[in-house]
């Protein structure tokens, strides 16, 4: 799919199916999801979660276990990362201002550490 939201342009191929039945939190997706942006560009990682209740969602960048965001809060000291939430949708999607070559590697959204989604960012 491609998305020309805010100038950027995002390919993502992504599975929205299964859940965790331990946790109230089921994930519409569940598998790595490979997300390509173009370099100065914005990219966005959409991470699609029913009945989240009373928990939060945070973005963490793996690798360096950086949390980016948790609820709509920015833990980050980088404000190119946002994280945006369509009720409506049952949606969380991280965006990334202006992709740099760093921001290459993967992005896991998630509800407890047991159980999340991962994205795997490559900038070109």
């Amino acid at each position: 799919m491609r998305n020309g939201v805010g100038g950027g342009l995002l390919d993502y191929d992504a599975t929205w199916e299964g859940h965790d039945a331990s946790y109230h939190a089921a994930f519409r997706n569940n598998s790595m999801s490979n997300v390509s942006a173009q370099a100065t560009w914005n990219a966005f990682l959409p991470c699609k979660i029913t009945d989240l209740g009373q928990d939060t969602l945070t973005w963490i960048r793996q690798g360096d276990f950086t949390i980016l965001t948790s609820g709509r809060t920015r833990y980050t000291s980088d404000d190119r990362f946002i994280a945006h939430h369509n009720e409506s949708l049952g949606t969380w999607t991280l965006q990334i201002k202006y992709v740099q070559p760093k921001d290459a590697g993967t992005y896991e959204c998630q509800v407890g550490a047991p159980i999340a989604s991962s994205f795997l960012c490559s900038v070109s």
